[in-house]
C-alpha cells in the first residue's frame, strides 16, 4: 500500500514533504501519540487489540482473513481445514510477545492445542521462505502473499481468523493537508488493490 500510495501523493500533491520511517506495527498508536511520526500502518487483532491511545484515531483500511501456508507440493488438502488440522505441524510465528504472536496463539488455543514453533520470525518474507522450504506452516493473508506465492499452497481456514490494517493518526489538532493527502492516497491505493 504504501509505494502505490507515496506516488499518489508526490504526483497529486507536489507540494507535500513525504518521508518515511520503519515502525513496528505493535507501536503505531504510540509513535503518533508521541509526534515521532504523523501517520502510522498498525494492525489490530480481535484477540489482541493495538493499544489505544485517547489522541490517536484508527482509520480502518482493510479486514483480511487468515489462510494456512503450507509448502506446495505436498499432499493438498481437500477444501478448507480447521486450524486444529495444523496442530501437529511444525509452526513459524512471531513472538509471543508480539500482538500477531499473541492471537494466533490465542486463536490456536481456542481450537485447543498449543501450536509448536520451530521457527519464531518476525518478517513476513523469511517466514514465507521457511514455510516454502518445507520448515513448517504459517498462517498468511492475501496482503502477505503479495511478498511471495511461489513454492506455497494458500489453505483456507474454517475458522474466522481475522486482521484488520489501520492507519493511526492524531486526532487532535485535526490533520493538516498534507497528512489528510496522504490518508486520501493511502485510501485509494487500498480501494485499487481490493478492485485490482
Amino acid at each position: 500500500m504504501l509505494p502505490q500510495a507515496l506516488v499518489r501523493v508526490r504526483v497529486q500533491s507536489p507540494g507535500v514533504s513525504l518521508r518515511s520511517v520503519e515502525v513496528d506495527v505493535d507501536d503505531a498508536t504510540s509513535v503518533v501519540a508521541a509526534g515521532r511520526v504523523d501517520l502510522a500502518f498498525g494492525v489490530d487483532y480481535p484477540q489482541a487489540p493495538i493499544p489505544r491511545a485517547a489522541d490517536v484515531a484508527l482509520l480502518v483500511l482493510a479486514t483480511e482473513r487468515f489462510a494456512m501456508a503450507t509448502p506446495a507440493g505436498r499432499p493438498a488438502r481437500e477444501g478448507p481445514s480447521a486450524l486444529h488440522d495444523f496442530a501437529d505441524e511444525p509452526w513459524i510465528l512471531p513472538p509471543a510477545h508480539t500482538s500477531y504472536g499473541r492471537a494466533i496463539r490465542m486463536a490456536c488455543r481456542r481450537a485447543d492445542f498449543e501450536p509448536r514453533v520451530d521457527h519464531t520470525v518476525t518478517d513476513t518474507a523469511s517466514t514465507l521462505s521457511l514455510v516454502a522450504a518445507g520448515l513448517g506452516v504459517a498462517p498468511v493473508t492475501e496482503l502477505m502473499l503479495a511478498l511471495r506465492r511461489d513454492g506455497l499452497t494458500a489453505v483456507p481456514l474454517t475458522d474466522r481468523l481475522e486482521r484488520t490494517i489501520v492507519l493511526a493518526h492524531r486526532r487532535d489538532p485535526a490533520p493538516q493537508p498534507g497528512v489528510r493527502a496522504v490518508v486520501g492516497a493511502v485510501r485509494a491505493a487500498v480501494a485499487t488493490g481490493r478492485d485490482g
